[in-house]
Order: C-alpha cells, then sequence, then structure tokens
C-alpha cells in the first residue's frame, strides 16, 4: 500500500455469512446448462461493506478529478466499451503496487486509485465505468461498486470473501450481471482442467492465511469447488487476428497460467487500434506502471513462458 495518509471512513451494513457451499449454487461441472442461464440474467445484487472504507486523501482527489472529466465530456452517454477505453486512458501511467489490499488484520474495502495491480485496475476501472454509466459520480457510490465487484456475493464479509482467485471472480462476477464469458464463442476454444490449490498449500506467504482458522478452511472449500468446475480458454497458439475480430475494446483479457496451484496469471482489457488490431492495456510489473501494450495480444502471450492461452470476458 502507499504510503499516504488514510482517512478510516465507518460504513455500516449488515451482511449475510459466507457458507462455504455457495460457488456450488453458481457453477459445477454437472449443471453447466442451469449456469449458462443464470450468467444471462441479470441479478440485482445490493453491495454490504462490513467493517471500515481505507481511502487515501490522494485517492479521493484524483477520483473527483475522474468524476470532473467524465462529467465535461459527456463519457457517460458513450458505449461501455467506450467508457472503458476512456476510463483506462485516464489511469494511464498509474504506478504498479502489488498487494495494496493486503497487510491488514482485519479486512477492509481499499480504495487506491495511485497505486494498482493487474486485478485492482481492472476493478477499479470497471466501478468507475458504471458509477458514469449509472449517473451516480459519487465516491459512495464507486465505494459500493468496488464492494460489488470484488467480493463474493457483493458482500465483504472477512478475508475469504473477497474473490482472490481470478476464475472465482470471473464465475462470482457472470452471476451478478458484471460480465459475461465469451471465451466458449471463439475460435479454437478448449476445456482446460484447472487444479487450484496455491494459496491453502502456501499460507504463510498470506498475512491473514498464517495463523490458519476458519479463513483457511473456507479458502481449502472454494478451491475444491473451483478445482472441480468447468473452465474455458483459446490456447496460445490458436491466438491471432482471426481472434481478434472476435472481440472489442473494453472486453476483458485473462492469460492462464500453468503454474502449480494456480488459475489465471494476468489480466487486463482489450484495445483495439483503428486497424483492427488488439492490443493489452493493464497494469503491468514489469514495467510498473499503467499502460496500452505496443505489441498484439498475440505477440504480447508470445513473450510470456508460463502463459499458456487466455479466456475472454464481456463487461455488461
Amino acid at each position: 500500500m502507499l504510503k499516504t495518509k488514510t482517512i478510516i471512513i465507518a460504513v455500516a451494513a449488515t451482511a449475510a455469512a459466507l457458507a462455504l457451499t455457495a460457488g456450488r449454487l453458481m457453477a459445477s461441472s454437472d449443471n453447466t446448462d442451469s449456469y449458462d442461464f443464470k450468467c444471462n440474467v441479470r441479478y440485482k445484487v445490493e453491495p454490504k461493506i462490513k467493517g471500515d472504507v481505507i481511502i487515501g486523501h490522494g485517492d479521493s482527489a484524483r477520483f473527483h478529478a475522474y468524476a470532473q472529466k467524465a462529467q465535461e465530456n459527456a463519457w457517460g452517454e458513450l458505449s461501455t466499451s467506450e467508457v472503458i477505453r476512456k476510463t483506462g486512458e485516464f489511469l494511464k501511467g498509474t504506478q504498479y503496487v502489488a498487494f495494496t489490499l493486503d497487510g491488514n488484520d482485519d479486512e477492509h474495502l481499499v480504495v487506491n486509485l495511485n497505486g494498482l495491480d493487474c486485478l485492482t485496475f481492472v476493478e477499479t476501472t470497471l466501478a468507475l465505468t458504471a458509477c458514469e454509466k449509472n449517473d451516480e459520480l459519487s465516491i459512495s457510490e464507486f465505494m459500493n461498486e468496488l464492494c460489488r465487484i470484488r467480493y463474493r456475493h457483493g458482500v465483504m464479509d472477512g478475508y475469504a470473501s473477497r474473490l482472490h482467485y481470478l476464475s472465482d471472480w470471473i464465475r462470482d462476477c457472470q452471476y451478478k450481471g458484471i460480465v459475461k464469458d465469451i471465451t466458449r464463442e471463439i475460435k479454437g476454444c478448449e476445456r482446460i482442467k484447472m487444479s487450484i490449490d496455491y494459496m491453502s498449500t502456501h499460507p504463510d506467504r498470506y498475512t491473514q492465511l498464517k495463523k490458519g482458522g476458519i479463513d483457511l478452511e473456507r479458502i481449502k472449500a472454494i478451491e475444491e469447488d473451483l478445482s472441480e468446475a468447468e473452465h474455458w480458454y483459446i490456447p496460445k497458439s490458436k491466438v491471432n487476428n482471426e481472434t481478434y475480430k472476435h472481440l472489442q475494446t473494453g472486453d476483458i483479457i485473462c492469460w492462464v497460467t500453468d503454474a502449480k496451484g494456480l488459475d489465471y496469471g494476468h489480466v487486463g482489457f482489450v484495445y483495439m487500434d483503428g486497424n483492427g488490431i488488439a492490443h493489452l492495456m493493464h497494469a503491468s510489473m514489469s514495467i510498473g506502471h499503467v499502460l496500452i501494450d505496443s505489441r498484439p495480444l498475440a505477440g504480447y502471450l508470445s513473450n510470456k513462458e508460463h502463459f499458456i492461452g487466455m479466456s475472454v470476458l464481456r463487461p455488461r
């Protein structure tokens, strides 16, 4: 987390307890048709924040700068795809900072617009876009959108309620009507088996899991559920110019990894250039900030040894 003075904003809310089997209500390999139906329905999810919100002074100022620019240029009248483009361009140059959501004894909703990793860049962009499209550009509504996107069923209730694994994030955000997984609509897609257990087998790397207890048990149950679920991807060898024809600016690219125990290794947005070539708009750890990569997606992917393909989501 950036070393800035923070404001602790108390937000009162009630929240339902996290059920260990909640994921099975959303998806399973035995109930794919039912899940596809659910993902085509927009569910109204009221976010519930349990505890405090951490937001820096600089982050509040940056939000208001974004809101002013968006309103002055009538971004709300644009398509969702174009608002994502504009929002991502606004965040270009933002410093890459890892683990901004961690390091606290208790789970808090963290608002950080001045330090982003790959997933918080995506979450922040989606939350700002939703606020603009809903004509509710207030800091409180932005917090609600972050909570709705970042936590299982939109309920922030402890460490395990955060969607740590991207496969879990994808599934839950489909259920909430935030995105649609369009991977299976793209030529060359294949089913892939994911064995997910990295967090439970490396608890010493996570402050909240070192002590064991209920959070670790919840994480194990979530991992088991995700490992049993059905996953689809487009292999690296099949990502090409034909693939780009199925994509549009604002689509979310999730890079599948072969790292043991993990599902995905990186995430960002599609950014289409004037020639119909897809690039990656993302928060880059190696470069150190948010940028639009000059290489096409296939070129970016070819240099990533442990990325074996991609899944594609479309914001609703």
